[in-house]
């Protein structure tokens, strides 16, 4: 499943922001690949079907395949399946990250083999197979592959010491042993690879990729407090020592350097769902072609300046929050113009109802009764929303590892429906965590809401009062609109005891 995701902790989590020229010729393939997977450096070297190309790529854009072999499969074919498929496009003279999740079940034709699901590909051929298949299809130019395993991203997530990642739930499985409880916290190697890898709910192996690129999210976040000249050997001799690529560790340098000062409009987090029917006794993932055209297209085309963020960038999606006709009370803005765009476009949209009545008011203040510091509480709540549960129970709080100790914080969840999908609010004295980052800075009343997420949702929205933190995480599938999560945050209010 996510054993990739250890390929692009360095793509996507380490500090940089200039802009970063790559070298035309062609680098030395690592000598794993031809140890282990030569056939996958012809398949490189192939090109895609030019009628699936929908444009042409910058000079210095790399396309990247990452593969997770599931080597525990019992699949007899040959050996597992490829658990996970990504595919990451850096475009450094148009200053631009893309990021696609591809379903596992994507039904699609294998090159030699007919129909089958993508992650097939993989058992019937290794790597090479999946590189030809994943250009068959999408008309992607691959020339940069890696392949990770289960135990190099646990191991390369324990030497950074852990990530630091937002639950939207608790999450149990006693044939894993796995026992994650919700909100803010920071994860081991294995406890994140459980979390990534988890798909055993209504949101199915859709839920799953949001997962990897949750987890992704937040080793970005992470890094930006990191000391580069400290952490990158570690990590890149960790990396290079478990997996097959053809990227270099210069490569890896070059790509740390430019990812992590990116702003988050310049970053595309895209996804592939579709329907998902029965074929030949297996329940698979069709995407339509004109669909599956569309996202590749915004897989490879810079976000424009002056986007607004709050259309979906996947196939088959819904959005659970809808705007309100209102007037806005926003009073500045700053930050990326994409995001500028997006508050000014939503500001209008929402009158926050902050001194209304609290929501479920009776649940807040016996909670605020046990909790030594202040707590703040909604009194708009999206429709279709209605509160779950508190996190820890019974009025408590739990400890967040921050480096020099805990910090008490608290969870309340609002679920909507009966779907795997929450919305959540949280509280804490940790006031400078990694996910605090700057983000997109609303001002309403002398609070500065911090907007934070990638250029086509929202992930969370985060302010401070006094010495207390609070922020506002949006469901798994990135659900709520980034409007609606704004007018949430603006009409939270002091819980009185």
């Amino acid at each position: 499943m996510f054993s990739a995701i250890g390929v692009i902790v360095l793509i996507l989590a380490l500090a940089g922001g200039s802009y970063l020229w790559f070298s035309k010729t062609v680098e030395p393939v690592n000598q794993r690949i031809n140890e282990t997977h030569p056939d996958a450096v012809a398949a490189l070297e192939e090109a895609p079907p030019t009628t699936l190309v929908p444009i042409k790529e910058s000079e210095q854009a790399i396309d990247i395949m990452l593969v997770g072999n599931d080597s525990r499969s019992d699949d007899p074919t040959s050996g597992g399946r490829s658990d996970t498929l990504m595919l990451v496009h850096v475009d450094p003279e148009n200053d631009y990250l893309s990021i696609l999740s591809i379903p596992r079940d994507m039904y699609v034709s294998i090159p030699g083999h007919g129909k089958n699901k993508i992650n097939a590909a993989y058992a019937y051929g290794g790597p090479a197979l999946s590189i030809k298949t994943i250009k068959a299809v999408t008309g992607i130019n691959v020339k940069k592959y890696a392949e990770v395993g289960f135990e190099t991203f646990s191991q390369l997530v324990d030497s950074l010491g852990g990530v630091y990642v937002d639950i939207d739930r608790q999450y149990t499985r006693a044939t894993r042993d796995m026992d994650i409880h919700p909100g803010y916290q920071l994860l081991s190697g294995t406890d994140a690879l459980l979390f990534a890898r988890f798909r055993y709910d209504s949101n199915s192996d859709f839920g799953r990729q949001r997962r990897q690129q949750r987890v992704l999210a937040a080793l970005r976040e992470q890094a930006a407090g990191w000391n580069l000249t400290t952490k990158l050997p570690s990590i890149i001799s960790t990396m290079m020592d478990g997996m097959a690529t053809n990227l270099t560790a210069g490569d890896f340098l070059k790509l740390a350097k430019f990812v992590v000062g990116l702003d988050g409009s310049r970053i595309r987090q895209l996804f592939l769902t579709g329907t998902t029917p029965t074929i030949d006794g297996k329940s698979v993932v069709l995407v339509p072609t004109s669909e599956l055209k569309e996202v590749v297209t915004q897989f490879l085309t810079p976000p424009e300046e002056n986007a607004s963020t709050t259309s979906s960038s996947e196939t088959g999606s819904s959005e659970t929050g809808t705007s309100q006709a209102g007037t806005s009370t926003t009073t500045s803005t700053t930050g990326s113009a994409a995001a500028v765009q997006l508050v000014a476009a939503t500001s209008t949209s929402l009158t926050a109802t902050s001194g209304g009545t609290i929501k479920d008011a009776a649940m807040w203040k016996g909670l605020q009764k046990s909790i030594s510091f202040k707590l703040q509480a909604p009194t708009y709540v999206p429709d279709g929303y209605s509160y779950s549960n508190t996190y820890p129970t019974g009025g408590r709080t739990y400890g967040i590892e921050t480096g020099d100790g805990k910090e008490p914080c608290v969870r309340v969840m609002y679920r909507y429906g009966a779907r795997d999908l929450y919305i959540g609010i949280s509280a804490t004295t940790w006031t400078d965590p990694p996910l605090a980052t700057k983000g997109t800075e609303v001002e309403k009343n002398g609070v500065v809401y911090h907007v934070v997420g990638s250029n086509s949702r929202t992930d969370h929205i985060w302010w401070t009062s006094g010495d207390v933190l609070y922020f506002i995480s949006n469901t798994l599938m990135y659900s709520a609109k980034p409007d609606v999560l704004l007018k949430m945050a603006e009409s939270m209010v002091p819980v009185s005891q």
